[in-house]
């Protein structure tokens, strides 16, 4: 719980662990601010990296990505594999999917 809200996550391990939330709009979410309580969260704290993903289409996600003791970064090899995994996972896109971060754009 955050904010009165529940999230749901998918928890990946990638070599670190990793912790993906799925989202319909990065602006709105203001998912900076989620990151921020989630990390006081005692289970989040050990999450070396934690990415919001936004499915654009069965072939295409956006990332967000906040990096622990590093903060945002705008690109990262291991969560882009991981959100990828986890939208296929989830059936959110096919499995040949193309990763947009903000470094990409």
């Amino acid at each position: 719980m955050v904010n009165d809200k529940t999230f749901k996550v998918t928890a990946l391990q990638m070599g670190n662990p990793n912790c993906c939330l799925f989202v319909e709009d990065f602006e709105a979410l203001n998912w900076r601010s989620i990151e921020k309580q989630l990390r006081l969260i005692h289970s989040f704290r050990i999450a070396q990296m934690l990415f919001f993903v936004k499915p654009l289409d069965r072939e295409t996600i956006e990332l967000r990505i906040w990096e622990r003791g590093v903060g945002e970064t705008t690109a990262s090899g291991t969560c882009s594999c991981a959100a990828a995994v986890a939208s296929m996972v989830k059936g959110l896109t096919e499995r040949l999917v193309r990763v947009i971060t903000p470094e990409a754009r």
